[in-house]
């Protein structure tokens, strides 16, 4: 971590100096291209070494966690024989991306934003939630005891906007998303500067 935090220092004062340099030669010497070269390349370097020094910061924070540390609990969720606007209408209220659809105490599936593009001809009032949601055999959803690490990892290769954490009995625990693993950082940030004060 103190590796990637001073080669991301070091990369950040040289994206800088290019930077400088570059509107420097575009400013002195009228017609010349290379300044904006080097200031394109410039903030590219300053781009990548601020994403680099975030991942790091990122696996730092998340070592040693799991699933469960790192979900947001679920919403509340919707029956089975609720409609799409219904289930619509809970989502714009509460700001949720996914909604569980539940029959008793049994979870069938998940329902997302990007359901709603399986309505085709048919109104929200006119189809079930049970009709768009994921089923939980399709879902990419992880046991909460798994690494936060691979949780991260699904999420970002899956292309989803949220992995479900459901543990050994199928009950859902709540969602891992890029919000509830980002409120890490902040965390492990505080820690680092109390360590350091003590």
């Amino acid at each position: 971590m103190r590796a990637t935090q001073v080669a991301a220092t070091i990369g950040r004062i040289l994206a800088i100096g290019l930077v400088a340099y570059g509107a420097f030669r575009t400013l002195y010497y009228t017609g010349s291209l290379g300044g904006l070269w080097l200031i394109f390349i410039g903030w590219f370097l300053l781009q990548a070494g601020g994403a680099e020094q975030m991942q790091a910061e990122l696996q730092s924070a998340l070592q040693g966690l799991t699933a469960r540390d790192i979900a947001v609990p679920a919403p509340e969720p919707v029956s089975a024989g609720a409609t799409a606007d219904v289930a619509l209408q809970v989502m714009m209220k509460t700001g949720n991306r996914a909604l569980p659809v539940m029959l008793g105490d049994q979870l069938l599936g998940i329902l997302t934003m990007s359901d709603f593009v399986k309505l085709t001809d048919r109104g929200p009032a006119d189809a079930y939630v049970t009709s768009l949601m994921t089923r939980v055999a399709d879902l990419k959803s992880a046991l909460p005891s798994a690494s936060a690490l691979e949780v991260v990892q699904m999420l970002s290769k899956s292309g989803v906007a949220q992995i479900p954490i459901i543990d050994e009995n199928g009950a859902l625990v709540g969602f891992v998303t890029r919000e509830s693993i980002l409120k890490r950082l902040p965390l492990q940030r505080e820690a680092q500067r109390i360590a350091g004060a003590a």
